[in-house]
């Protein structure tokens, strides 16, 4: 879905293989910084890491909006893992 949206692969092989190596914007960088801390620390997010994308212009509405995708891709992947699913099965 990603390299139809965004019609360029060596960015989506770069997203895939290490996003923080890949060649983006401040903005799309700390979204996605903020975006692998709610991931993978959840507990560890605070107000000042909403605080640092609204510094990079994202708006309250568009911080929500990231964190219910994010949210849930994170459940859909953690009801595939307790079923025992794969991406081939799905």
């Amino acid at each position: 879905m990603l390299r139809k949206l965004c019609n360029d692969d060596a960015l989506v092989e770069a997203l895939l293989s290490d996003y923080t190596q890949a060649s983006l914007s401040s903005e799309d960088r700390a979204l996605l910084d903020y975006i692998a801390k709610l991931t993978l620390t959840p507990a560890q997010m605070t107000e000042a890491d909403m605080w640092g994308l609204r510094n990079h212009g994202f708006t309250d509405e568009e911080i929500i909006h990231a964190i219910n995708v994010c949210t849930v891709y994170n459940m859909n992947d953690r009801i595939a893992d307790a079923c025992g699913l794969t991406a081939k099965d799905l």
